[in-house]
């Protein structure tokens, strides 16, 4: 069937106004909050505190991906003894924070009563911070720990992804104990680092993936 040429132009024309009615799609974008600024400073030398930057002091850094806006991080490693009054017996955190010193999230905890003696941890809380995950009580021996930090802080607020630290404290005595402290980038995409064995911290590795 052909159709008069007034109603072709009525139907082209008709089309064309139903496509300019319809709004443009719009495409998604993904913004991230500037991280942290500074790199990692020296851990609190009085405490026998130590501070790695990510791929450097013995630390071994593997591949780089694209976008860590979804990242999680983990961490392990194992404490040994310190020599303390309590040993094997002992108390310890692992934590993040900011390259500035600013409290992010705990990890692990296994110290109820005797937290107090876990120095670095208590002054990146702050005073009378409120323990943001379940204690466990004091170990009965040193032991491999394995964590996951998911960029939530301790409110479970989305953290963007950026440079951060990692830090973990042991004791096994009424007194300040030992510490180590990683810095790493989670924006830097898929990697491994891996440290050198410390006196009092082993096998350490955090991924990024």
């Amino acid at each position: 069937m052909q159709y008069p040429s007034s109603f072709t132009r009525w139907t082209a024309l008709g089309a064309l106004l139903l496509l300019s009615a319809c709004p443009e799609t719009e495409s998604f974008v993904t913004y991230t909050a500037a991280g942290e600024a500074g790199e990692g400073a020296a851990a609190d030398a009085a405490h026998g505190g130590s501070t790695a930057g990510a791929g450097a002091g013995g630390a071994g850094m593997s591949g780089a991906g694209a976008s860590a806006q979804n990242a999680s991080v983990s961490f392990a490693v194992t404490t040994m003894p310190l020599g303390g009054k309590y040993q094997p017996k002992n108390i310890g955190a692992i934590w993040i924070e900011t390259r500035s010193g600013d409290f992010v999230k705990t990890l692990e905890l296994w110290a109820k009563t005797r937290r107090r003696y876990l120095t670095k941890f208590n002054k990146s809380v702050g005073t009378g911070g409120a323990v943001d995950v379940t204690a466990s009580a004091t170990l009965s021996s040193h032991k491999a720990h394995e964590v996951v930090w998911n960029h939530r802080d301790r409110d479970a607020v989305s953290r963007a992804p950026g440079p951060y630290r990692l830090c973990v404290e042991v004791t096994d005595a009424s007194a300040t104990g030992q510490n180590y402290c990683l810095d790493f980038d989670s924006s830097a995409g898929t990697q491994t680092l891996t440290p050198a064995d410390q006196r009092y911290f082993k096998a350490l590795s955090l991924s990024v993936d």
